[in-house]
């Protein structure tokens, strides 16, 4: 009997909180009909500006008494719907509308001619949306008939229909999107720059960080294969990274279609055309030693920095920069003794697999133009191979990198 008393009572309790809401709202209703009234006596005399302008502050009022009576009614009526009578889970969050915090329930209905979709929990009081992706406003939609879960709309002359700004300290992000089966973010009309009058798709931009980063992870955090070797079906003009950190393009629409590797860790990158400069000659006192190399010996040279080509002193740093794979480069082969060959490997490898330029006697000058591959500190190796007695001085010119 206990029981039933406390339910009568929490009953009760509802009832004149709805009541409460919808005289707090009668009331909000009523000030702003004498605001109107007020405007329509200014008006009286001005003549027909002045009555224009009445008439746009009038609709706008309107307008947001309408938008007033459908909020509050809808959040009366999803707060007087048990729980146990949604069709949809129940996501426990709260929308500051009034002073109060009201509960907001996972449902679409339609009240009066309006039809509102609560298909997610909404909240403006800083209630998480969901456990994994706290937020102030969430939009979450599980009915076909309206599938979109946040929609933004602007009709105004350099407005936004969505924006996502963040100031939190860390990795945080302006606007988040993810789909199992659909596109997470979709960019449909325009970001404006008004100082030109270009206007984009979509745009991106982060004053301290990269403006996109793409995830090496599929659906459910699976690790995301290459996608020519998965069997999945895919558009043309969609881009991917795996787990090996490689950048993937579609080019052919199919299953799993075609594909173009963009860049990766096996890359080198785009190349980037330099003055010609030199990197190295065995025959200056800088970087040293001055001496000529002879079959079975090798050298380990830095080919970062522009040097003077008279002492070999750095004059330039960087001028191959950091981060660069490899570079295109003219290895010439000057005073050459017998007949050999060189070759030139990343920094640290010693193992001969090809000639990079070979000579036949001595006293020759000979160069070829080719690529050579660098190690993480902007180093090759070269090895000398030929008769025994074989040798040579080399020099190494830069014409670009890749980066």
């Amino acid at each position: 009997m206990d029981q039933c008393n406390d339910t009568s009572e929490l009953d009760a309790n509802d009832s004149a909180n709805d009541r409460d809401r919808i005289a707090e709202l009668e009331a909000r209703i009523a000030e702003l009909s004498a605001v109107v009234a007020r405007l329509d006596a200014d008006a009286t005399g001005r003549g027909p500006a002045a009555a224009d302008e009445t008439s746009s502050r009038r609709a706008l009022l309107r307008n947001a008494a309408l938008a007033a009576t459908g909020a509050v009614a809808a959040a009366v009526w999803l707060d007087a719907t048990p729980a146990a009578a949604l069709d949809y889970p129940q996501l426990q969050n709260t929308v500051q509308l009034t002073g109060t915090p009201m509960q907001v329930t996972s449902k679409v209905t339609n009240v009066g001619a309006a039809t509102f979709a609560f298909a997610s929990g909404v909240s403006l009081a800083g209630a998480a949306a969901s456990p994994s992706y706290p937020c102030a406003l969430g939009g979450w939609s599980v009915e076909p008939a309206q599938p979109t879960g946040v929609y933004g709309y602007s009709a105004v002359s350099g407005g936004n229909g969505v924006v996502g700004q963040t100031d939190g300290p860390g990795a945080t992000v302006g606007v988040f999107g993810t789909a199992l089966n659909g596109t997470g973010v979709f960019g449909d009309g325009a970001v404006g720059m008004s100082a030109s009058g270009t206007r984009y798709g979509f745009e991106m931009a982060k004053a301290d960080g990269a403006a996109i980063r793409l995830s090496s992870t599929g659906r459910l955090g699976a690790a995301r294969l290459a996608p020519r070797l998965r069997s999945d079906a895919h558009q043309v003009g969609e881009i991917d990274v795996d787990i090996a950190g490689d950048l993937w393009y579609c080019a052919v629409a199919g299953t799993p279609g075609t594909w173009r590797k963009l860049a990766g860790t096996t890359t080198a990158g785009a190349f980037h055309p330099v003055v010609p400069a030199r990197l190295y000659d065995s025959r200056t006192p800088a970087p040293g030693p001055v001496a000529a190399l002879f079959t079975g010996q090798t050298r380990l040279v830095n080919v970062a920095a522009r040097r003077d080509t008279a002492t070999g002193a750095g004059v330039e740093n960087n001028y191959v920069p950091a981060g660069a794979t490899a570079i295109a480069c003219n290895v010439t082969v000057v005073d050459t003794i017998g007949a050999g060959f060189l070759t030139i490997n990343p920094g640290g490898i010693t193992a001969i697999g090809a000639a990079t330029v070979n000579w036949s006697a001595s006293g020759q000058i000979l160069n070829n133009g080719v690529t050579l591959t660098l190690n993480a500190q902007r180093e090759v190796t070269v090895v000398a191979g030929g008769d025994p007695t074989a040798g040579t001085h080399v020099v190494l010119d830069v014409t670009g990198y890749y980066l």
